[in-house]
């Protein structure tokens, strides 16, 4: 399989890991969705990661971060 994200809005606050790998029905494979928010404006942030099989079968997956102002605790 590969896995890729298409930021919709902003860009590099989201990455997938492993871009690509193996997965079987035995061994399922794992993408790792990462965010970094430390540079992102107060509001909703979207993604799409999107995963393609060999065989070229696709699965989109919409993704929505809110990020609001607020204090650290």
């Amino acid at each position: 399989y590969t896995a890729a994200v298409t930021p919709l809005t902003g860009s590099g606050w989201i990455a997938v890991t492993p871009a690509s790998g193996t997965a079987t029905q035995e061994t399922p494979g794992v993408v790792r969705v990462e965010m970094n928010t430390s540079a992102l404006d107060v509001g909703v942030h979207r993604a799409r990661v999107t995963l393609t099989s060999a065989g070229g079968e696709m699965a989109t997956v919409p993704v929505t971060l809110a990020v609001s102002s607020g204090r650290d605790l």
